[in-house]
């Protein structure tokens, strides 16, 4: 939809196949910039609402003494025509035949008494219209999820972790609500997910259980043993859980700060795993550079990307101690 700047030009808006509210038209107009101040709704009557549009037609200019800049005639009955007929108009007492001029002074008078009274119940219908505008704007923002934060503001406070990711990740979080009791058992599932919020590969998968140290045989005296208090069988033992390894990458260099204890994909990342895998389990974050990032240089005036100790960047002990990029 384009309205003309053009002084005292009126558009017709419907099509055949439309028939949009007053109110939407406003609220769009709001969403581009047009004060809701600025937007009245004038009420032409119900006359031809049956084989016509809402919007009459809309006009780009003042009405009358309003400051206005745009005007939308509708078909609808303002509040003068819901009320009953001759409410606000006195009646002639007159007795017998009356003269052309006494009907035609009554019809004057009574236009008048109706213009005067119309533009009274006009303030009434302005607030009112500009409650509906603001309330369709509002209703406007609330489907633009990825644009607004009002539909994310509504589940910040169930969901901390909205608050701590870009608007389009949360969206796409809260798309993924309904999913989370049925993928959180699945590895392959969770990375999946993972990969698509934090717009890097990701990969999970179960560690070897810990060999713990050999115990030797203690025999304590006859009665007081318990198994597995002051009683252990000798030999090797492994650790009951298997530690879940997260595999984060390959992660470009520009973004590699971002996942550093602290920061802001780090948080996103160890939020999401809490909410999707599963409490008893112990895991471990590896996180792995791109490729491009391999060879760098240490000079200050080379210094073509940053370094990550243990990431992008390890010391290696040989007869020379080097660094080594890998």
């Amino acid at each position: 939809m384009k309205l003309k700047n053009d002084t005292n030009h009126r558009q017709h808006i419907n099509t055949c196949e439309t028939d949009y509210k007053a109110e939407v038209i406003a609220g769009l107009m709001v969403e581009l910039g047009h004060s809701a101040d600025k937007l009245l709704i004038v009420r032409k009557g119900a006359g031809k609402r049956g084989v016509s549009k809402d919007i009459a037609e809309v006009h780009h200019g003042r009405y009358k003494n309003t400051n206005t800049s745009f005007v939308l005639h509708t078909n609808r009955k303002s509040l003068y025509d819901h009320l009953p007929e001759g409410l606000f108009h006195q009646s002639s007492h007159a007795h017998g035949e009356r003269s052309k001029e006494s009907v035609l002074a009554d019809m004057n008078r009574h236009r008048a008494d109706e213009f005067f009274i119309r533009d009274f119940f006009r303030l009434f219908e302005t607030e009112t219209d500009i409650v509906r505008i603001l309330t369709q704007t509002r209703e406007f923002q609330y489907d633009k999820k990825n644009s607004h934060h009002l539909y994310i503001n509504i589940y910040d406070s169930f969901w901390p972790i909205l608050k701590q990711m870009e608007l389009s990740k949360a969206v796409l979080f809260m798309k993924m609500i309904p999913l989370v009791s049925k993928i959180r058992l699945s590895k392959i599932e969770v990375a999946q997910a993972l990969s698509l919020i934090l717009d890097v590969p990701v990969q999970i998968s179960s560690d070897t259980p810990t060999k713990m140290a050999t115990f030797p045989l203690s025999l304590p005296n006859l009665g007081e043993a318990r198994l597995g208090r002051n009683l252990i069988a000798k030999g090797d033992h492994r650790k009951a859980t298997r530690t879940l390894k997260v595999r984060v990458g390959p992660i470009a260099t520009k973004n590699m700060e971002g996942f550093m204890v602290g920061h802001h994909s780090h948080n996103v990342l160890e939020l999401i795993l809490d909410n999707l895998l599963p409490a008893n389990k112990e895991r471990l974050i590896q996180l792995v550079s791109s490729p491009e990032a391999s060879h760098f240089s240490l000079m200050a005036d080379k210094a073509e990307r940053k370094v990550f100790l243990g990431i992008n960047t390890w010391l290696h002990t040989t007869p020379k101690t080097r660094i080594h990029a890998s």
